[in-house]
């Protein structure tokens, strides 16, 4: 398998794809990042993994063959009629329409749906209707720069994951300080009101820098999204804090993870506005307990 580029080396992603489609995938999953292209990228390794014969992308069955060709007649790639917007009559057409056709070669059926931002009401209210009573063999791929065009109903009916690509700070942090800085991630889960302000404070007097702190932060729940999505425990970066990840893994849901990364971003954009550095990790830490 290739492992050059940004893309391919999120880890994160590809190990929960790699045991999804080794095990019983969801029937839907929104893809969102910055970069369309990396988006595609790894839509199009789950597509493989998903199609191929031993759902490992050997790239040498016939349906991995297909896909090399260009076309596989078990993958529908929903377009608009045109750019900017998607209608319901393209997601009718597209999705909707044929998802009752069984697969022709292949265990699953998938559609993918890029810019998926681009949807109108109508044309999310058109999938919603196929989220709620989706064939066992149907997978969709929601691809999106902006997530938050979505209905909340489409949302909470997919797993969303988020691409971050490069690195997220662990591996620029001292390692005497690591210890430091994910014991008061881990303490985080369990603590009271006081506990959180303590931490916030502890956090902004330990780290000056508070690209280590977001930094860590992203690895940290980079870590339990992968042990959420796959169990890879050699695909984690903070081997110190496994126990801990561990049952964070099992204690969070999608959603409060997607929060957590929603609340760490807007940290980071204030905390580069001046705004007191306590106060966003006192915001974050909340949010992670």
């Amino acid at each position: 398998m290739d492992t050059t580029g940004t893309a391919v080396n999120d880890r994160m992603l590809r190990t929960g794809f790699a045991a999804a489609a080794k095990g019983t995938p969801s029937h839907a999953y929104i893809i969102e990042g910055e970069d369309e292209r990396i988006l595609r990228d790894l839509s199009d390794y789950f597509i493989r993994l998903l199609l191929c014969e031993t759902n490992d992308a050997c790239g040498k069955c016939l349906s991995c063959r297909f896909l090399a060709e260009g076309g596989h007649p078990d993958l529908i790639r929903v377009t608009p009629e045109k750019p900017g917007v998607i209608k319901v009559d393209d997601i009718r057409d597209g999705l909707v329409g044929d998802m009752s056709i069984r697969p022709y070669r292949s265990r699953y059926k998938i559609y993918v749906v890029e810019h998926a931002e681009w949807m109108n009401v109508q044309a999310q209210n058109a999938l919603l209707k196929t989220l709620e009573e989706p064939p066992s063999y149907g997978v969709i791929l929601l691809l999106s720069c902006n997530t938050e065009a979505l209905l909340p109903t489409i949302i909470s009916r997919s797993v969303r994951l988020k691409a971050m690509s490069g690195g997220h700070g662990w591996e620029r942090i001292p390692e005497e300080e690591r210890f430091r800085l994910f014991r008061i991630f881990a303490g985080a889960r369990g603590a009271d009101t006081a506990g959180i302000n303590a931490a916030a404070e502890q956090l902004a007097a330990a780290f000056p820098s508070p690209e280590q702190v977001i930094g860590g932060l992203r690895t940290w729940i980079r870590d339990i999204m992968v042990l959420k999505l796959s169990g890879a425990e050699e695909h984690t970066v903070i081997r110190e804090a496994l126990p801990v990840l561990r049952s964070a893994a099992k204690d969070y849901t999608w959603k409060q993870i997607n929060d957590i990364l929603a609340v760490t971003d807007t940290a980071e954009e204030r905390i580069s506005s001046g705004v007191n550095t306590a106060w966003q990790y006192e915001m974050l830490l909340s949010r992670m307990r």
